[in-house]
């Protein structure tokens, strides 16, 4: 159980351990939203080697769904409404005015296009690769699977570091495992990650206008 527990883990522990590293060395120069899209570019490779190896050992069981092009636009348009619904739902609670969100408030404040290229479009691809793929992929293989949803599910949250991003993370998390498991295939997620982010990239955006 400790040893499948590891491999589970180990992925999403060396992304943290690499974006460390990264922004020590190079935070200053560069600037937390650039640190963090360089982290995702440079540990992209990795974690797709070491899923594409799952796949080849037979160790990622799920059952793939047929779906036709119009499915990616379903996928987009519930993503986006799914995903301000919860920043609506969270507002509205006072969480985002009782907890700090500076964390990610200094990530939103890199140039635009970093934005759109680092959390729109390369980290959900990185983290839907080592939460989904990766993470729920093996704990499957250990856990029931109610189990593995919601441990991946809270891993995938507290990696996000504070209060209301763990708020935010944890219902999405258990969200793109049901987009994951429904069409049987990362690029689900993974499509479904880079909407809500993008959304909300631009929207944050639009408001500092």
């Amino acid at each position: 159980m400790l040893y499948n527990l590891v491999d589970s883990i180990y992925p999403m522990l060396i992304y943290y351990v690499a974006g460390s590293v990264l922004y020590i060395l190079l935070g200053t120069a560069l600037g937390d939203t650039l640190v963090t899209a360089l982290t995702a570019l440079v540990m992209l490779p990795v974690v797709l080697w070491l899923y594409s190896r799952d796949k080849k050992m037979g160790k990622i069981r799920i059952k793939k769904a047929e779906y036709k092009a119009w499915t990616y636009i379903l996928i987009v348009v519930g993503a986006v409404i799914i995903s301000q619904a919860f920043t609506w739902i969270m507002n509205l609670a006072g969480v985002t005015q009782t907890f700090s969100n500076e964390a990610q408030e200094s990530l939103m404040a890199g140039a635009l296009v970093v934005q759109i290229a680092g959390f729109g479009l390369i980290a959900p691809v990185t983290e839907e690769l080592i939460f989904r793929g990766l993470l729920y992929g093996r704990m499957k293989a250990f856990l029931k699977g109610y189990q593995a949803v919601l441990l991946s599910s809270a891993i995938f949250a507290l990696y996000h570091g504070n209060m209301v991003q763990i708020i935010y993370a944890f219902p999405m998390g258990l969200i793109l495992i049901y987009v994951y498991e429904k069409w049987g295939d990362l690029k689900a997620p993974i499509v479904f990650h880079m909407a809500a982010n993008l959304v909300s990239v631009l929207i944050n955006a639009f408001y500092k206008m």
